[in-house]
């Protein structure tokens, strides 16, 4: 085989990826139990997810933090890291403004969306729990019966849509008396709600780093539901999700929350 085909199989279309050092220590113990341990130190880190963001807003503000394909033309939009940590404060303040029942849950409706890691993001900073809800029990289900489940199980006092008539129905199928709804696209008439952008635009005060460092191993940064394969979904608080984890070990997990920017490659989020 020879020319340009030739030369597509000896160029693989994947980038090589950057594997992590492994050195692990295996026990065996007679009742057949097997221990993993990696003889590799643990290296210095930060203290929680908040810090990570800012972390990076100060050392590489330029570089991409996230990209996200929009638009007729399906062109990029791409934010960086300085960005991402200007809105997420400006996010804060507006959450922090609210006056938000203390640890309420921050509930998104909507899929995956620069909007998204942003308001998930400012949850954090702001101490309440990111709670995002899969978008079938929305858009999907004709008796919002998992939707109205889960928000009696968490009781969130502020919920984000990507778009308001899109969400309409779902909206209206849950009792909204209390709750804050933020939109990012277009209101729904008939529904009282905020701006995305309104909310962006708050002017930060000293109370956001206030809220950050009352961070603490015990503050919940994210709900996370089961399935519900087998009945109504469960929830799992993740209080880990408020602490760092070794730099690098987080590699191919939650992307829109983490990512080391040595790189400088956005993460390929479309938005759905």
């Amino acid at each position: 085989m020879s020319g340009n085909a030739a030369a597509v199989l000896r160029k693989p279309a994947f980038r090589k990826i950057e594997w992590l050092a492994r050195d692990i220590a295996v026990e065996r113990r007679p009742d057949g139990t097997v221990v993993l341990k990696s003889r590799i130190p643990l290296k210095p880190y930060e203290k929680h997810i908040p810090a990570s963001l800012a972390k990076w807003a100060r050392e590489a503000p330029e570089r991409i933090w996230l990209a996200q394909r929009g638009g007729p033309d399906r062109q990029w939009r791409k934010l960086s890291y300085g960005e991402a940590k200007r809105t997420v404060d400006a996010l804060t303040q507006g959450l922090l403004d609210l006056k938000l029942e203390p640890g309420s849950p921050v509930a998104i409706l909507s899929g995956n969306s620069i909007e998204h890691a942003l308001m998930t993001q400012a949850a954090m900073q702001a101490r309440l729990p990111a709670a995002p809800v899969s978008p079938a029990y929305s858009l999907m289900s004709q008796d919002h019966l998992k939707l109205k489940y889960l928000f009696d199980l968490i009781k969130p006092k502020l919920v984000m849509v990507q778009d308001g008539p899109t969400f309409e129905k779902a909206l209206r199928a849950i009792g909204l008396t209390g709750v804050t709804v933020v939109h990012v696209a277009r209101p729904c008439e008939g529904i009282k709600s905020i701006g995305f952008a309104e909310l962006a635009a708050t002017p930060v005060t000293t109370d956001v780093e206030g809220s950050i460092a009352r961070i603490t191993p015990d503050t919940i940064g994210k709900l996370l539901f089961t399935s519900g394969s087998t009945g109504m979904d469960a929830v799992e608080p993740h209080h880990g999700r408020q602490r760092a984890v070794q730099p690098g070990a987080d590699r191919g997990r939650h992307a829109l929350h983490r990512r080391r920017p040595s790189d400088a490659r956005p993460d390929r989020r479309d938005a759905t």
